[in-house]
C-alpha cells in the first residue's frame, strides 16, 4: 500500500493534495498539509488493544479472586501488564490528538476531566456507599475522610485498608482500587498540559526530561510511601514510550508488514513470559517496552495494510474505560455466584469462573459505557 492510499484512508478530505506528489513534492509535505487541515485519524487496532488491555486486567483479578476464595489457582496469573499497555496507549493518543490542533492547556485539561471524572467519581461514591452498607463485599475498602477526598482529587495518600501492603501502588491506592492508574494518568495530563502549547520538538524534550529528573529524585530520596515516591516511579516513562511511537508514526517511520508481524509476535511472547514468570523489578522495562513494541507494530500494520473492522472488539475497546473501572464490582457478583453454585477447585471450574468474569465484566462495561459514560460525556462536551 503506497503512501497516498494511506493518506486517502486517514484523510479523505485531502484528495486534491495528490497533485503535490505528482508534481514532485515530498510525502512529508503532504502529511504535514493533511495534519494541519484535518483531525487526527482513528487507529482501529489501538481501540482493539484498549479492549485487550482491560480484559487482561479482568483476567488477572479473576485469578486473584480465586486465590482469595482459598482455591489453589491452576491458571497462570497473567494480565497485570494490561495497565502498562494502557499507559503506552495514553501517551500515544495524547500526542496524536494534540499535534493536529491548537490546544490550550485549559482546553486540554477540560477535555480530560470530562472524559475521566464523571464515571470515576460516580463509581468511587458507589464503592464508598457499598463499603458502608455491605463491608463484607469489599473487604479491603475502608472509608476515611482524608483518603476519600484525596481519591476524588486523584491524589495518592495511604489507603487505610492496605497499610500493611508493601506494594507502593496498592498502599497508595484510592477508594476504587483500579483508580491508582488514574492517579498516574492525571499526573501525566497535568505535566503534558504545561507544555502542550509549545512546539512539538520542545515538548518532546521537556516531558521526558522532567520525568527523568523525577525518577532520579525518587531513586536517591527514599521518600517512603508518599506522593513523591508514587510520582517518581519509573512507570511514568511508559507514557513517554507512547509519545515516541506517535512521533515515529507521524514521521512515517513504519515497518513493512512482515517485520511488523514478526515484531508483534516477539513482543507478545516476551510480555506473556514476563507476566507468567513474575519478573520482580524494572516494570517499565519488563512490561513497558514490550507493550510499546506491540502498539508500534499495530500502528505499522494498520497504516500499511489497512484495518480489519471487528464489531465485538471495537465495542469492547470503546467501553474499555468503563470495563476497567466497573470490573471490581462485577467480580464481586461473579464471586457470589461462584460460591453459591460450587466449592470445586477443578481446572474446569476455574476456567468457567474466569470465562464468567470476562463475559459478565464485558457486558457490564459495554452497558455502562452506552448508558452512562458516553451520553454524559456528550452532554458535558456541549459546554464550552
Amino acid at each position: 500500500m503506497n503512501i497516498m492510499h494511506v493518506i486517502r484512508q486517514l484523510y479523505p478530505s485531502v484528495g486534491g493534495m495528490e497533485n503535490y506528489v505528482r508534481n514532485g513534492a515530498s510525502e512529508q509535505v503532504v502529511l504535514a498539509e493533511a495534519a494541519a487541515h484535518t483531525p487526527a485519524p482513528t487507529f482501529v487496532y489501538l481501540q482493539y488493544l484498549r479492549g485487550a488491555a482491560a480484559l487482561m486486567v479482568v483476567y488477572f483479578h479473576s485469578v486473584v479472586q480465586m486465590k482469595n476464595l482459598g482455591i489453589t489457582a491452576v491458571l497462570p496469573q497473567f494480565g497485570e501488564s494490561g495497565v502498562d499497555l494502557f499507559f503506552v496507549l495514553s501517551g500515544f493518543l495524547m500526542w496524536v490528538t494534540t499535534s493536529r490542533s491548537n490546544v490550550t492547556p485549559a482546553g486540554f485539561i477540560r477535555r480530560r476531566l470530562i472524559r475521566i471524572v464523571p464515571l470515576y467519581w460516580g463509581l468511587t461514591l458507589a464503592a464508598g456507599a457499598l463499603a458502608l452498607i455491605a463491608p463484607q463485599l469489599l473487604k479491603h475498602t475502608v472509608i476515611e475522610t482524608t483518603h476519600f477526598i484525596s481519591s476524588l482529587l486523584f491524589f495518592p495518600v495511604q489507603n487505610p485498608g492496605y497499610l500493611d501492603n508493601p506494594d507502593l501502588s496498592t498502599r497508595l491506592a484510592p477508594v476504587l482500587i483500579p483508580g491508582w492508574t488514574l492517579n498516574y494518568e492525571m499526573f501525566f495530563y497535568v505535566v503534558f498540559a504545561c507544555f502542550v502549547s509549545l512546539k512539538a520538538p520542545l515538548r518532546l524534550v521537556l516531558v521526558p526530561t522532567l520525568f527523568a529528573l523525577l525518577c532520579l529524585v525518587g531513586a536517591v530520596g527514599g521518600f517512603g510511601y508518599s506522593a513523591l515516591s508514587f510520582y517518581s516511579n519509573p512507570i511514568i516513562f511508559e507514557f513517554v514510550f507512547g509519545i515516541i511511537i506517535a512521533v515515529l508514526v507521524q514521521r512515517n517511520a513504519l515497518l513493512r508488514p512482515p517485520l511488523a508481524v514478526a515484531l508483534l509476535s516477539v513482543a507478545l511472547a516476551v510480555l506473556i513470559f514476563d507476566n507468567v514468570t513474575e519478573v520482580p523489578s524494572g516494570r517499565f522495562i519488563v512490561f513497558g517496552l514490550p507493550s510499546a513494541l506491540i502498539v508500534y507494530s499495530a500502528c505499522c500494520l494498520e497504516l500499511t495494510t489497512g484495518a480489519r473492522h471487528l464489531r465485538l472488539l471495537k465495542a469492547i475497546g470503546d467501553a474499555s474505560y468503563s470495563l476497567y473501572l466497573t470490573h471490581v464490582f462485577t467480580l464481586v457478583l461473579c464471586r457470589l455466584i461462584f460460591t453459591r453454585l460450587t466449592q470445586s477447585g477443578s481446572l474446569l471450574t476455574q476456567c468457567a469462573f474466569v470465562v464468567l468474569c470476562l463475559v459478565l465484566s464485558s457486558l457490564v462495561g459495554i452497558g455502562v459505557y452506552r448508558l452512562y459514560e458516553k451520553p454524559v460525556g456528550q452532554y458535558l462536551g456541549r459546554f464550552k
